[in-house]
């Protein structure tokens, strides 16, 4: 099974919405009037807090959005709500390589994996040295058999954040698909370093001692 995480960011408190509510009005809109409302009655105030408008405002308003999506996605019943508010925050700036990663991985949950990759290109494209972008897409390549780009992908993730321990499992895995064991023990190896304890260290320990078994004279111990 591989690992899949998720970028984390600050949530927001949400408001329940009853059924058969009326449409709240996006969340942008709310922010953006908010803070327009808040610069016209207390002109000093908002100076001296920094509170800006324009593209700096609508900044601040995306980074807002996305850690809301996040707090939607915690909730699988409110899995469609976050993709909307991550789309959102993607009208609002299109290059939030966060927001980006996000709505790939809600993708890739669903199955819907075209949109995954899409979206995890999409943040490498912004941000070239977002290794959490080539493991996300490492995951999807080999979620459709593309095993070999995927090892070239996770490799990637690896040499931006060697310690990157997700990235070094799911490549153990992935070269057990090619039947590559001495590549895997490499990578199994390393993540039972950089995690000690968890269930997935027992893991990597026993797939570690499988193949190193499955080797009787030694070779792969040189």
């Amino acid at each position: 099974m591989k690992r899949s995480v998720v970028c984390l960011g600050l949530v927001l408190a949400l408001a329940p919405c009853g059924a058969g509510a009326a449409a709240p009005p996006s969340f942008a809109a709310v922010m953006q009037a908010y803070v327009d409302d808040f610069a016209r009655e207390n002109p000093v105030s908002a100076d001296a807090l920094g509170i800006q408008t324009g593209a700096d405002r609508l900044e601040d308003v995306s980074a807002a959005g996305h850690d809301r999506g996040i707090a939607l996605e915690e909730d699988p019943s409110h899995q469609t709500q976050a993709i909307e508010m991550y789309q959102q925050v993607l009208e609002l700036d299109p290059e939030h390589a966060a927001a980006h990663i996000n709505l790939g991985t809600l993708h890739y949950n669903r199955q819907e994996y075209a949109l995954a990759e899409k979206h995890y290109r999409h943040a490498i494209e912004v941000d070239a040295r977002y290794a959490l972008a080539y493991f996300d897409l490492g995951n999807v390549l080999d979620e459709t058999g593309r095993v070999a780009e995927a090892i070239q992908t996770y490799s990637t993730a690896l040499q931006l954040a060697p310690t990157y321990a997700d990235a070094h499992y799911n490549l153990a895995l992935a070269y057990e698909k090619i039947k590559e064991p001495r590549k895997a023990l490499k990578h199994w190896r390393a993540y039972a370093k950089l995690d000690t304890t968890g269930p997935w260290a027992m893991h990597a320990h026993s797939q570690v001692q499988r193949i190193l078994q499955a080797d009787p004279d030694g070779t792969l111990r040189r």
